[in-house]
Formats: structure tokens, sequence, C-alpha cells
């Protein structure tokens, strides 16, 4: 999708956390933003938002500090007494051209832009902040909300969501390919996943930020099993125990690992989660009767 004369207001949903930017156009100009479109939102949904971000130009002179939780060596996360600071620092700069700055609960964000970033109007731009200041943004506000983001894919079955959780390499958009030959299988996204308590269970969202399948649904399930894949010599499934579940969950799932009160509200979460939710390893060989194999296996649970 092409955004072009964006207006100063501009809303989106990300699993039903509705987003508010003032001034986004900062960061685009004449940009193809893939993977956004359904995740916009018309006028009739704007009375309110969860999370506001602001965009302003700025001469950003600080040093860069590391402790970074992001999936980017480049990003830094802090968190402070009012709230957690992000910044981004290229290696060929030395310095943040990007710099974001939260209140205590996440609900608002300023994303302070150098000038000179701004007057070239990079793609890359457009890219740190649409791919990763969001997912990192998303990681703070879900702590306090009892949600995670997930390096998974996720389909929905019969009305059920069912993610399909691995590091990279580990099949999950090739997977995705082979369960969407089947009319059965809805995919959500082949690369992230939203994680989120809801009442006495758990949903599921897709998310804009897929990998190859590039696919990225903005529509949600409840969760009825998580599966951690691999590649197999042969197809198989086996149960997992919560603690055995726990040390795969911990390898897939964004955490703030320098921040210790984050780290703590996380391994609750991820407690509640697989205490509530079946856990499986899947083996699996890449060929279409995955799909079946898959199905099958849920139907006899």
């Amino acid at each position: 999708m092409r955004y072009e004369g964006l207006n100063s207001l501009t809303y989106f949903n990300i699993a039903e956390i509705q987003f508010l930017c003032r001034d986004m156009k900062l960061i685009i100009a004449h940009f193809t933003l893939k993977h956004y479109g359904k995740f916009l939102l018309d006028d009739q949904f704007t009375a309110f938002s969860d999370l506001e971000i602001t965009f302003k130009t700025s001469s950003l002179k600080m040093p860069y500090t590391g402790s970074s939780f992001s999936a980017s060596k480049l990003l830094s996360t802090t968190r402070g007494k009012n709230g957690y600071s992000i910044s981004f620092s290229p290696p060929n700069i030395g310095q943040p051209v990007c710099l974001a700055k939260t209140n205590d609960d996440i609900s608002k964000a300023m994303i302070y832009l150098d000038e000179t970033i701004v007057k070239i109007r990079t793609q890359n731009l457009s890219e740190i902040f649409f791919r990763h200041f969001i997912q990192i943004l998303l990681v703070c506000y879900l702590l306090k909300r009892e949600g995670a983001i997930l390096h998974s894919s996720g389909v929905i079955l019969n009305d059920q969501g069912y993610l399909f959780a691995g590091r990279s390499g580990s099949g999950k958009s090739t997977l995705t390919r082979l369960l969407t030959t089947s009319d059965r299988f809805h995919p959500l996204s082949d690369e992230r996943i939203i994680v989120r308590k809801i009442s006495d269970g758990f949903n599921i969202y897709g998310t804009p930020w897929p990998s190859d399948a590039g696919i990225a649904e903005n529509k949600k399930a409840p969760l009825a099993g998580i599966f951690f894949i691999g590649h197999g010599a042969t197809n198989s499934i086996k149960a997992l125990s919560p603690r055995n579940a726990l040390n795969r969950l911990l390898q897939v799932i964004l955490i703030p690992w320098d921040d210790s009160e984050g780290v703590y509200q996380m391994l609750g979460f991820c407690e509640e989660l697989l205490t509530s939710v079946p856990a499986y390893e899947l083996k699996f060989q890449p060929k279409a009767d995955i799909a079946g194999f898959i199905e099958n296996f849920i139907s006899k649970e």
C-alpha cells in the first residue's frame, strides 16, 4: 500500500490495541509500506486510542548506551522511573537518529527524529519505525497488560487458534505455506504473533510483520495449542510438560532481559500461559501431507 499526503492523524489497530499517530508524514514520503493496509482504521473507529504516538524533529545529541532487548542490535531500550526510552543508532553514524520516550503506563510515546534523517526521508527510516520501534513499544505496552510477542506463525482451524513457534530457520514460513494449501487452515502470520490474556483464556493475533510467506492478517482466535517446531525425518508430535515447554518458550518470546521487573512480569505471564494451554513438540517434513497430519492430531485431542 502506498501512503501519500497522509493526514496529521493516522490510526491503526494491532491485536485490539488502537494506535494514534500524529504527524506520521514526517517519516513517510512516497514510500510503499507493505502489510499495514489491513491494520489501518477508518475515521469511524477513531473515537479513542490506547497508544498515542507523536513524531517530532530534533537534534539528537546523546550517547548510545547499549543494553538492547530488540531483535536488532542497533536498538537500545532502557527503563526509567517515568517510562521507557528507545533509541536507534546506525553503526555508520555512531549516535541515535531516532529516540522514543514513553510515559509510565505506555499510553503515550514521543518519537524524536534527527533533523538530517527526516530531510533525507529514506525507506530505512520507515522500516525502522514500522517494524522495529512498534514491536518494542508493544513489548513494553503488553508487559503491563498480560500479553507478549512471539517468534511464531499462527493459524485458525475450526475457529481455534494454534501457534507454531520457533527460531529463524525452524520452518515457520514453510509450515504456514503447507498448512494453507488446505482450505481448512486460515493463516494469521508466518513470523510474529501477539498473545494476550483475555478474560479466562488467551487470544492470538496476526501482525503486520511477516516473513518470507508475506502473511499478515488482522484477525484473532482463542488459543487452543502451542507447537514448538523443527524439521524432522518424519512427522511426529509429542506433548510437553509446562516446565519443558517453558524452556522452549523463552527462546521465542520477546523479553526485556535488562529490565528485571519486566522479566519477572513476563515469566509470570509465561507460567500462566503454559498451565492454561497445551504445548507440543512438532517435527515435520516439508511435504503437503503435514496439513492432514496436524489436523488429524488436533481432532483427537
